[in-house]
């Protein structure tokens, strides 16, 4: 086996690997933000998002209560209810995905952040636009627990 091959096989292998070790996971009473179970939280979008991404469709994020489906190590991932807009080049189509939060903010980017699950490419998230974290943060987007408002 040449050199070359086997560099490509570790790559793959190692690639498989830290895949499946942060592969997210149904959401259970185990699945914590801070101290407290996730699956009691939730997203409230109040008016559609547009999270417009380099070099790729832009995504938008519809208005709806985005409920906690997945989990992995990193965060919880909340299913948009009518799933993500992806628009490109004045088409669009709807594609699985949400909001993703993470549960370990000094390890991991602290703000929540768009996902989308694509058949070719898995889960990918981008961060939400500069306006959304900073200015409209509870006039665009809540966070609930227990159905209440979190500030």
């Amino acid at each position: 086996m040449s050199r070359t091959h086997r560099s490509i096989v570790l790559l793959v292998s190692l690639g498989f690997c830290l895949g499946c070790a942060g592969s997210p996971h149904p959401i259970t009473d185990a699945d914590l933000i801070g101290s407290e179970p996730a699956i009691r939280s939730s997203f409230l979008v109040k008016q559609e998002i547009v999270v417009p991404v380099n070099l790729s469709p832009d995504y938008v994020l519809p208005p709806g209560e985005y409920m906690p489906q997945y989990a992995d190590r990193y965060g919880i991932f909340y299913a948009s209810p009518a799933g993500v807009i992806q628009r490109s080049e004045g088409k669009e189509r709807t594609v699985p995905g949400g909001i993703h939060f993470p549960n370990q903010p000094d390890r991991y980017y602290t703000f929540p952040s768009l996902y989308v699950d694509l058949p070719v490419f898995g889960i990918t998230k981008y961060p939400l636009p500069d306006s959304v974290r900073k200015s409209s943060w509870g006039s665009h987007i809540v966070f609930l627990y227990d159905g209440k408002p979190i500030e």
